[in-house]
């Protein structure tokens, strides 16, 4: 497919890098900064300053806006021009839904929402869409095909499921990433070096996700099969589990603060550009 990226920053690109290592799609970027269109240009796209840059007669299947939240609907509008017939539109705008971006379009393109989160660049991200009305079978199948190089793509049916899915798959990774510095704290305070601490908090995470996710066993299970009687995990897990302060109820209150937050952003975003 030929595809125009408009924004290359971090998870823009993020995108382009995997896209471009792994897939034989063919990349125009737009992108203001000079350094960031180098870093797009060294990973064998055709990089414009701006959209007065770009060919007339330059024709794509798909345009993916990665752009500020704020600016989304004028993009979409200004590079919708660009698409083939049967093109479509993918959007990583946080926080801007679909309905805010067709006002823009004029409610004839198809519009592919997506809500990747950053493990994306190593092909182990989770991708979350919502795929408007005018999406066909096949153009449905060829966003799959670009998205699924990046991880595990999930298709959601309603639209509103994307401030869960934000308060979990988008922010997860800084949840772990937290649950990594605490680990690396507690063992650094109970002796090890930081150094030490660091890289076995660090493996021990990463080698109980590859447990769980190559199993068919539930955490559950896993969790019961590791832990013995009167051992130190299950004195460990006395704390962990308590059911008033302990990690479930603090995820709980986590996921359920980041979602109330990204629907304000919603709410917000909705009004910042309609009133544009």
């Amino acid at each position: 497919m030929d595809i125009l990226l408009i924004g290359a920053g971090n998870m823009g690109f993020a995108l382009l890098k995997r896209w471009t290592e792994f897939t034989q799609h063919r990349f125009s970027v737009v992108e203001l900064t000079e350094a960031l269109r180098d870093r797009a240009r060294a990973h064998g796209a055709v990089v414009f300053a701006a959209y007065e840059d770009l060919p007339d007669n330059l024709r794509v299947d798909a345009v993916v806006l990665a752009t500020k939240p704020q600016i989304a609907g004028d993009v979409a509008r200004l590079y919708a021009s660009f698409l083939k017939p049967g093109g479509f539109i993918v959007s990583i705008a946080a926080g801007v839904n679909v309905r805010t971006l067709q006002n823009y379009t004029g409610n004839a393109i198809a519009i592919v929402r997506c809500m990747p989160n950053t493990p994306v660049s190593t092909g182990l991200g989770v991708i979350a869409c919502f795929l408007n009305d005018l999406v066909t079978p096949n153009q449905a199948d060829s966003a799959l095909l670009l998205l699924s190089s990046l991880g595990i793509v999930e298709i959601i049916a309603d639209e509103a499921l994307m401030d869960c899915f934000t308060a979990v798959a988008g922010s997860g990774p800084a949840y772990v990433f937290h649950f990594i510095e605490a680990l690396a704290g507690a063992a650094e305070a109970n002796g090890l070096s930081p150094d030490i601490a660091l890289q076995v908090a660090k493996q021990t995470v990463l080698g109980a996700a590859t447990i769980a996710a190559q199993s068919s066993t539930t955490p559950s299970e896993l969790r019961m099969q590791v832990t013995s009687p009167n051992g130190t995990t299950a004195a460990g897990l006395a704390e962990l589990m308590n059911t008033e302060n302990g990690l479930s109820p603090l995820i709980h209150a986590t996921v359920s603060a980041a979602r109330k937050r990204s629907l304000e952003i919603d709410t917000e975003l909705t009004k910042v550009i309609s009133d544009q």
